[in-house]
């Protein structure tokens, strides 16, 4: 769940495994007023996406491969993409995150090795597809279970499934490579996510399996900060400035 910008916190937005996703509206002194259904994925839906200067406008993306973009305004949502592999195949969506600059510019992830890049403007097809080298023709693919933009857009932090995190830097070709890698975590039992951590993103931040909280360092790659999370594991780190556990 999420505020919506410029709204005085008092409309937030939620989805869930049922694949609503639902505005709440709060009063000025934050009563509970009404809740309704903005749209519906045909599964469930993980994550939102909202744009900085819109108190409008939020984007999701489902298991069903659907990316929605929903104003709040309207009756009905806009299915922006419709997210395949190479076969023709839909991907689940596990990530969706709104580059911090440009607003037309969105990446999404989930159940192949593909980070893939869009632009609101144009057609459903991505316009940029991001994966380390060595999992081109990895067989079963894994998942990336998040990805997310640095505070200024020139990387993108994607944690894979029985595997690692990458950072992809946002500036060179989709051929590239990623150029960190950040491990020790274990990402398995659960939809993890991962995110940046500091003003100036020069952290990486992530739950695992074993309950603990990871830190590392951007650059060095340098496990900076192990921590005690949950006996059951820790799933979500959604704040770029502040630790948020989901037990």
């Amino acid at each position: 769940s999420k505020f919506l910008p410029l709204s005085g916190d008092t409309h937030i937005v939620s989805c869930a495994r049922d694949g609503q996703v639902r505005l709440a509206e709060l009063s000025s002194s934050s009563e509970y007023k009404s809740t309704r259904k903005l749209a519906k994925h045909n599964g469930p839906a993980h994550k939102l996406a909202t744009l900085p200067t819109s108190p409008h406008v939020v984007l999701s993306a489902g298991e069903d491969a659907a990316v929605f973009s929903i104003d709040i305004r309207e009756e009905q949502p806009s299915r922006i993409a419709s997210v395949k592999d190479i076969s023709g195949s839909r991907v689940s969506l596990y990530s969706i995150h709104n580059h911090p600059i440009n607003e037309h510019e969105y990446c999404v992830s989930g159940h192949d090795q593909y980070i893939r890049v869009f632009d609101r403007r144009l057609d459903s097809y991505a316009v940029l597809k991001f994966c380390p080298r060595h999992m081109y023709e990895a067989s079963p693919s894994p998942s990336v279970t998040c990805a997310v933009y640095s505070c200024n857009g020139d990387g993108i932090l994607a944690s894979y499934n029985d595997d690692d995190i990458y950072l992809f830097d946002t500036s060179r070709s989709e051929a590239a490579d990623a150029i960190h890698k950040y491990s020790g975590h274990r990402n398995n039992a659960t939809v993890k996510g991962v995110n940046f951590f500091g003003p100036g993103s020069q952290y990486i931040i992530s739950g695992s399996d074993c309950g603990n909280i990871f830190m590392w360092h951007r650059e060095t790659e340098a496990i900076v900060q192990c921590m005690p999370g949950d006996d059951n594991g820790v799933q979500w780190l959604l704040s770029n400035g502040a630790i948020t556990e989901k037990h």
